[in-house]
C-alpha cells in the first residue's frame, strides 16, 4: 500500500498513445528548435497551378511554366501555440506567408476558422479533432498553398479530469517517544494522461471508508515522461524547491523540504517545464497547503501513550477546510521492531472519525500503534496544454503513538 502510492508501477500501453515512459516528442515530428526554443517545421509547397511542358514535345527538358508566372509559394514558419485540445477553439497564430484575404486553413482534414490575416501572419481558431495526434497544417490562397507536416498536436481534452497528481506535505511528530522528532517535508508530482482520479483513491475505495494493507487500488495512471530532468515549485511566500525526475517512480520529487520551503495555507505554482520533446508545462496554483491543526483525541502529546481499543478507536481533530483527512494506523509486532498490519481510512474533514473494528484483521493488546492523521487539500489550477486540473494535494500530518488495549 505505501509503496504503490509512489511507484505508479501497474501500467499498460494505451491505444493511440505511447506506452508509459516513452518519448512523446516522436509524435510531434518537428524538425528541431530555433535559438528561442520555437519549433522548426518541415514545410512543403503545393503549387496552385499545374506546371506543363509548354511545347508538348514529349521530352523531359526544363520547359518554362505554361502560365509564365511565378508559382504561388506559401511558407509556414511558425505556429503559436502549436498544440491544443481535441475540442478545438484554440487561437493559433500562423507565421510565414505571403497571406491574403483569400487564405483558407486546414488542420489535417478539418477546416480552421480564419479570424484575421496579414501578409506574414494569420490568426485562426483550431477545429475539433477526433483523437490525440499530430496533424499537418495547410494554408491555401488564390495564389498558391503550402503545408507544415505534423505541425499541430492535439491533446485529448482534460477538462474536469486530473492532469497532474502528487503531494506537497509536512509531517510533525507529537509526544516524547521519538529519537528524532524534527518535522520534515516532501513533495512529488507526476504528469498524467487526463483521468478522473484523486490521490486519496490510492488508500481506500471511497470517503469514510477503511481498508487494511491487503487491499490494492484498481486505478491505472498513465504518465508522460519528458526529457526535462528537473522542475521547480514556488510558494507565494518562502523558498522555491527544485524537484528531480525519478525515472523508477515516474515522478518529480524532493524528499527533504525545509521549513522555508513548506508554508502552511499557501499556494504553490509550477514554473514552466521546458523540454525538447514535449510542450511547455506550467501551472498557476499547482497546489494549496492546509493550515496547521491539532489532534484532540486520542492524546498524542506527553510521555504516557493513550490507550485505544478495537471497538472504540475514535480519532478527533480541530478545524476543517480539507477535502479529506487520511488516517493511517500502523500496528507493530509485540517486540515493537516491525509493523504487523496497517489500516488506511479516508474521512470527511468534519472533525471526527471512528476506525471500525472490521478494518482490523487482528487486534492484540499492548501493541504500539503509529497514528498518522493527514489533512489533504486539493485546490489546483488548470494545466494549460490540455485544460485538465492539477490534483496535486497540499497536506499537513500529525504523527503520534498510542497503545492497544
Amino acid at each position: 500500500m505505501a509503496t504503490s502510492l509512489r511507484t505508479l508501477s501497474t501500467f499498460t500501453a494505451l491505444a493511440g498513445l505511447c506506452a508509459v515512459g516513452c518519448n512523446l516528442g516522436l509524435e510531434f515530428e518537428v524538425m528541431g528548435f530555433d535559438s528561442q526554443g520555437n519549433p522548426i517545421f518541415d514545410t512543403e509547397e503545393t503549387d496552385a497551378d499545374a506546371d506543363a511542358d509548354a511545347d508538348s514535345d514529349g521530352d523531359s527538358d526544363a520547359d518554362a511554366d505554361a502560365d509564365a508566372d511565378t508559382d504561388g509559394t506559401i511558407t509556414i514558419s511558425d505556429l503559436d501555440p502549436y498544440y491544443g485540445t481535441t475540442n478545438g477553439g484554440q487561437t493559433v497564430t500562423i507565421s510565414g506567408g505571403p497571406f491574403d484575404a483569400s487564405a483558407s486553413v486546414r488542420f489535417g482534414s478539418n477546416t480552421a476558422s480564419v479570424q484575421n490575416f496579414g501578409t506574414d501572419s494569420l490568426v485562426v481558431t483550431s477545429p475539433s479533432a477526433s483523437g490525440e495526434s499530430s496533424v499537418d497544417v495547410i494554408v491555401s490562397t488564390d495564389a498558391g498553398s503550402g503545408s507544415a507536416q505534423d505541425a499541430f498536436f492535439y491533446f485529448e481534452d482534460g477538462a474536469g479530469q486530473a492532469g497532474l497528481v502528487g503531494d506537497i506535505s509536512w509531517y510533525v511528530y507529537l509526544g516524547d517517544f521519538w529519537k528524532d522528532p524534527t518535522p520534515f517535508g516532501s513533495a512529488w508530482f507526476s504528469i498524467m494522461v487526463p483521468d478522473d482520479f484523486h490521490l486519496w483513491e490510492w488508500y481506500a475505495p471511497g470517503i469514510d471508508n477503511c481498508v487494511d494493507d491487503s487491499w490494492s487500488p484498481t486505478a491505472e495512471i498513465y504518465v508522460y515522461e519528458v526529457d526535462a530532468r528537473t522542475s521547480t515549485i514556488r510558494p507565494t511566500s518562502g523558498s522555491s524547491t527544485t524537484m528531480t525526475w525519478d525515472a523508477s517512480a515516474l515522478q518529480y520529487s524532493n524528499d527533504d523540504l525545509s521549513a522555508a520551503q513548506f508554508q502552511t495555507a499557501t499556494t504553490y505554482d509550477l514554473d514552466t517545464i521546458e523540454s525538447s520533446d514535449f510542450v511547455p508545462i506550467d501551472v498557476s496554483q499547482l497546489a494549496k497547503t492546509p493550515s496547521t491543526f491539532n489532534i484532540t483525541s486520542p492524546s498524542l502529546t506527553g510521555s504516557t501513550p493513550a490507550r485505544v481499543s478495537r471497538s472504540s478507536f475514535d480519532v478527533r481533530w480541530s478545524g476543517s477546510g480539507g477535502d479529506v483527512v487520511l488516517i493511517m494506523a500502523h500496528m507493530y509486532n509485540s517486540a515493537g521492531t516491525a509493523i504487523d498490519q496497517s489500516v488506511y481510512c479516508v474521512a470527511n474533514d468534519d472533525g471526527a472519525f471512528t476506525i471500525p473494528s472490521s478494518a482490523w484483521s487482528g487486534f492484540s493488546s499492548g501493541r504500539w500503534i503509529q497514528l498518522v492523521v493527514k489533512r489533504m487539500v486539493e485546490q489546483g489550477g488548470t494545466v494549460g496544454y490540455n485544460g485538465s486540473e492539477s490534483r496535486v494535494v497540499g497536506s499537513y500530518a500529525n504523527v503520534g503513538l498510542v497503545q492497544s488495549q
